[in-house]
């Protein structure tokens, strides 16, 4: 369910160095919710996700 004034987002990543840069963006910046769908091991993030 989305509340009014939530937009949804997809992005399409090709490359390693591009998916962890963009993950890493959206890690961030994030104030509600993550839904990351990938095949990578998610341990390349892992400091992002202590953060949160």
């Amino acid at each position: 369910m989305m509340f009014q004034n939530e937009r949804e987002f997809i992005y399409n990543v090709s490359g390693f160095d591009n998916l962890h840069q963009k993950a890493k963006e959206m890690l961030s910046s994030a104030e509600c919710e993550i839904y990351l769908n990938t095949d990578f091991d998610l341990h390349f993030l892992k400091n992002e996700i202590l953060r949160l």
